[in-house]
């Protein structure tokens, strides 16, 4: 395992810190991204088995940092990070169409694949960002 710590400040009207951890293993790689100790994480892999495709994995924003774009620079961050590796086509994500995320994902520019991820929960639809 490969283990990187990088810590970026990055001035969008005020500083947000970022510690950026990438984990290197043999089916691929997952960078996880925390920002201002710990308020907000994504989490973004990539496959060997599938490199045009990178799948956010997770992503969280503690309560108390809500609705002030933090989850929109976690995804930023995420993005740019796929940007790097120029055999990524697509950012994937996994979301329930029940839930707000759904419709924000689309707001960023996701749109709706016809994959359902989990049969347990067919609510749980892919969604897809074309980045090239």
């Amino acid at each position: 395992t490969l283990s990187l710590h990088d810590a970026l400040p990055i001035l969008n009207n005020n500083m947000i810190h970022i510690i950026k951890h990438i984990n290197t293993w043999c089916w691929g790689k997952s960078i996880y991204i925390t920002v201002n100790g710990g308020e907000g994480i994504v989490t973004i892999s990539f496959t060997n088995e599938d490199p045009e495709n990178a799948t956010i994995t997770g992503l969280s924003v503690i309560p108390e940092a809500r609705n002030k774009g933090l989850g929109n620079k976690l995804i930023e961050l995420a993005e740019a990070e796929a940007m790097v590796d120029e055999r990524v086509k697509n950012i994937t994500i996994a979301a329930d169409e029940n839930e707000f995320t759904f419709n924000w994902y689309k707001r960023l520019g996701y749109k709706q694949n016809n994959r359902v991820w989990y049969f347990e929960c067919p609510q749980v639809k892919e969604l897809v960002k074309k980045i090239r």
